[in-house]
């Protein structure tokens, strides 16, 4: 399978919410997203909490308020990242676990307000393919992510800094420790400049447009 079979595309957030667990009005996507990000994190019964009633999903509601940028292989989705823009949106993953002031607290000591930051997260790849933006408004990044697997080093691998004085919060969903990292968007690394340049180019967008 050559590198031309894949493709990437950015999905804005819906305009329509789940109508009784349906996916009516989400577009066909959504149940790809779900379904292999149910997989990715189902983890051969690793993480229980995405066996819902024999099938593996992950419906998150925070999905109707993001971005999603997700790439396409000929059979459909096989990776995604999800970008919450935390200011028209209910509390995500982070604030979910410090709690709201404490969450307000961080973001200050980091020098960014909620006003501006957004948060990736939900990001996998389907097994078989491991091996292989849009401008929100936004300055800074927020990335949980997990540290059995080693998310956490390969964020920082590219830039990424874990928040000072922060030690890793458990996740009961993800039966994980979830380090919370960061990036400051205007004072990104060269790396991490590097890959926000590579994709606006492959989604054929600007930085700033």
């Amino acid at each position: 399978m050559t590198e031309a079979s894949y493709g990437w595309r950015l999905e804005a957030p819906p305009s329509r919410v789940i109508d009784a667990g349906e996916f009516s009005g989400l577009g066909p996507w959504f149940a790809e997203v779900w379904a292999l990000r149910g997989e990715i994190f189902y983890d051969e019964g690793r993480r229980p909490g995405f066996d819902l009633s024999g099938r593996w999903l992950d419906p998150d509601p925070l999905d109707l308020y993001s971005y999603h940028v997700l790439a396409h292989g000929p059979r459909g989705v096989v990776g995604c990242v999800r970008v919450l823009p935390l200011s028209s949106a209910p509390p995500g993953l982070t604030e979910s676990l410090l709690g709201h002031q404490r969450f307000e607290r961080m973001l200050q000591e980091i020098g960014a307000s909620s006003r501006h930051t957004a948060e990736a997260g939900r990001w996998g790849v389907h097994p078989d393919r491991r091996a292989q933006g849009r401008h929100l408004g936004c300055g800074t990044a927020l990335a949980p992510a997990g540290t059995s697997d080693g998310q956490d080093r390969i964020l920082a691998r590219i830039g990424l800094r874990p928040v000072p004085g922060l030690e890793p919060l458990r996740s009961e969903l993800f039966t994980d420790e979830v380090r919370l990292m960061y990036a400051i968007l205007d004072e990104p690394s060269r790396r991490f400049k590097g890959l926000i340049d590579q994709m606006a180019a492959i989604l054929g967008i600007g930085r700033g447009g």
